[in-house]
Order: structure tokens, then C-alpha cells, then sequence
């Protein structure tokens, strides 16, 4: 079961450092490729919400689990698309995944210095764990992330289309005002050294790591 993991985190390795070597854009395009993959062509089983999610957008069910809390409304918007399309399994998959991981995808490559090495640490800090169980999550964050690109080209109205495009993302999932509030702050905050910004990263990732095997209850 481990072998697919540990091949991908030995290939994108190999990518990160011949990137490093040349800065070779096929590089960030196989890299790139190896990750969507390894998320979209998984077996619908993978992931603890998966098979809830897939079944209920492919119209194999009409309703997504036994969670008495209702869905977002966009998300039944999204739902009502997929099903008039009369998509499989393997098309949900598809296009879920390419909905959530292109808009990180356009993030990494507009900031990293080395692609491949940021699409890594996916697997390798494993950041899977969202996009393997929170769909309307990573939908609501791929949202965020074009209206954040789109603030950051400074675009014309780009604070009203910051904030049209926030209300889209809660309506996917309500966790979207969170990561909107935390993006402003970020935004206006002004830091002399990027280090706080490094180890702010840093300790945040250990955090999830950590918080992941341990109960603190």
C-alpha cells in the first residue's frame, strides 16, 4: 500500500533537484502532471470522505452522508451540473481534482522558486489529507486562491472582486470566511524580515503534523 507514496516522493524529489540544476519548465509541468494524478486517479475508496462525496455527485445517491447539517448551496449548484452532465466516478474524480488542485498549481508557480519542490512537500508534509477528504474545503480554497492572485496582479476592482468571489468560496464551504480573514490580515500586515513569515509557515506545518497523531482531548 505504502510502495505509490513512496515513488512519488522519490520522483518529485528527483524533479525538485533536477530543477534546481536547470530550471527546465517540463519540469514543473511533469511535476505538476505526477501530483494531479496521484490525487484524481486514486480509487474513490481513498479518503475518509471520498466515497460519500463520489457517489452523491455522480447521482449514484441523493444525499452525501448521514450529517443532518445541510450542504452549502453552491455546492448543490455544483452537484445538480455534474449530474445533468451525467458524469461516472472517474469523471467526478477528474474534475473535482483538476477544479482544486489548478488554482494551487497557478499559486506555487507564480511564487516558488522551485515548483517541484513546493508541489513535494504535498505529499512529503503530507497536505494530501485536505485534498483527499475535504472536497467543498479545497473547492472553497481554490476560489480563495484565484481571488488572492487576483488582489496580488492588482486588477481593477480588486477588492470588490476579492469580495465577490469570498462570498462564492463560503458558499462551497462557510470555512472559506476563515481563510479570507486570514488572507487580508496577511495582506496589510507588513513584516521587515521574511523570516516571521518562514517560521510562521514552518511552525504551522509542524502544528498539523503534530495535532494529527495527537489527542488533545
Amino acid at each position: 500500500m505504502d510502495y505509490p507514496y513512496i515513488f512519488n516522493f522519490l520522483i518529485m524529489l528527483f524533479l525538485a533537484y533536477q530543477y534546481w540544476k536547470k530550471q527546465d519548465p517540463r519540469l514543473i509541468k511533469w511535476a505538476f502532471i505526477l501530483q494531479f494524478a496521484f490525487i484524481a486517479l486514486r480509487a474513490p475508496v481513498v479518503g475518509a470522505d471520498t466515497w460519500n462525496y463520489v457517489r452523491y455527485l455522480a447521482d449514484e445517491r441523493n444525499f452525501y452522508n448521514y450529517d443532518e447539517r445541510e450542504l452549502e448551496p453552491l455546492f448543490i449548484v455544483y452537484r445538480e451540473i455534474l449530474v445533468a452532465l451525467h458524469c461516472n466516478r472517474l469523471a467526478v474524480m477528474l474534475i473535482n481534482s483538476f477544479l482544486s488542485c489548478y488554482p494551487l498549481y497557478l499559486l506555487v508557480k507564480r511564487f516558488s522558486n522551485n515548483v517541484p519542490l513546493s508541489l513535494a512537500l504535498l505529499p512529503i508534509l503530507n497536505f494530501y489529507g485536505l485534498y483527499f477528504v475535504g472536497l467543498r474545503q479545497v473547492l472553497a480554497l481554490a476560489i480563495l486562491i484565484l481571488a488572492m492572485l487576483y488582489v496580488y496582479d492588482e486588477k481593477k476592482w480588486k477588492w470588490t472582486v476579492f469580495v465577490l468571489l469570498s462570498f462564492v468560496a463560503w458558499n462551497f464551504h462557510t470555512s472559506a470566511a476563515v481563510y479570507a480573514a486570514i488572507f487580508v490580515a496577511a495582506y496589510f500586515i507588513k513584516f521587515k524580515s521574511r523570516i516571521v513569515l518562514i517560521s510562521a509557515v514552518a511552525i504551522s506545518a509542524v502544528m498539523g503534523i503534530v495535532l494529527q497523531s495527537f489527542n488533545v482531548f
